[in-house]
């Protein structure tokens, strides 16, 4: 107990608080990372982005945004849908599919993907494989695996215009 007060004495750590990480504002991460205007959104929601989207979201839209950019598919429509499948979350996992389960920022069913992700050398677990695997649905395929969420990715493309 001497040894560990001495020790707390000669090397104090530091306070929580001390080390807390200011959130950069909003208008930063989207003059830093969005290529679009935040306003779009909030049509459809109906309330400001800032109350209801984290910043690690915006960051992973970022990376939605830039991956399907990369890989010669609509980058917008990409977000769009990402945002209406998962509200850009790589984790996200939906359990109400019929069979299997949605997983990723596109919502790749496990039931009907995994295999063909396998076969690709891609892992069904990973957040980037999914993202991956999921935009080359988008190009080779068109919208026709999103069309449970059309109804809202639809507006959303409607007001890109």
């Amino acid at each position: 107990m001497v040894v560990g007060l001495v020790f707390a004495l000669l090397f104090p750590l530091p306070l929580i608080a001390e080390h807390h990480i200011e959130r950069p504002p909003i208008k930063l991460l989207e003059a830093a990372y969005v290529p679009t205007e935040r306003s779009i959104y909030d049509t459809i929601v109906g309330r400001p982005m800032e109350s209801q989207v984290t910043h690690a979201q915006w960051l992973r839209r970022s990376v939605v945004w830039f991956e399907a950019k990369n890989m010669g598919v609509d980058p917008q429509l990409a977000v769009d849908i990402a945002w209406c499948e998962s509200r850009w979350r790589e984790y996200a996992l939906g359990t109400a599919a019929v069979v299997g389960v949605d997983k990723g920022d596109l919502q790749v069913n496990s039931y009907y993907h995994d295999d063909p992700m396998r076969d690709m050398g891609l892992n069904p677990n990973t957040p980037s494989d999914l993202l991956f695997y999921g935009l080359t649905l988008l190009k080779n395929d068109g919208t026709r695996h999103w069309s449970a969420s059309e109804f809202c990715w639809s507006k959303l493309q409607a007001l890109d215009k």
